[in-house]
């Protein structure tokens, strides 16, 4: 955990990004629970309804479950759009985290002498920038 400490000051760098992320998390998953809530008061209401057997009852049956279902059905839409929202905000917070790693390791590998480069392979010192970083990426 202590080599994981190192990155959070660009969790810091990318508080806002990371807090409207989850926030978009938490409204997912309320539009993930709502629709059951939905469905139990259809089944309450079809309950109901069905002990009545007058013409009105049916019609009234009838408009009700096609309120439920667009209810449910919008809820489905809005679940998908703050998914969207949370998947865009995230996604872009860990690309840039990547961008800033990449540079910054570039950036060592800068002041690093000429007797570096002559001990190290410069594969090895390419995948550290592109597949470590992006391991590090997947991580966030």
């Amino acid at each position: 955990m202590k080599e994981l400490a190192y990155l959070n000051k660009y969790l810091l760098k990318y508080k806002y990004r990371l807090l409207l992320g989850v926030v978009f998390v938490v409204i997912s998953n309320l539009f993930a629970i709502i629709p059951a809530q939905i469905v139990r008061e259809a089944l309450d209401h079809i309950q109901t309804t069905s002990k009545a057997n007058n013409h009105t009852t049916i019609d009234l049956f009838d408009t009700a479950i096609v309120k439920f279902g667009l209810m449910i059905l919008a809820m489905a839409l809005l679940k998908g759009l703050f998914m969207f929202f949370k998947r865009q905000t995230i996604i872009v917070m860990s690309r840039k985290i990547e961008f800033d790693l990449k540079n910054e390791i570039y950036a060592h590998y800068q002041t690093l002498p000429l007797s570096f480069y002559r001990q190290n392979n410069t594969g090895d010192l390419m995948a550290r920038i592109s597949e470590d970083v992006g391991k590090v990426r997947m991580y966030l």
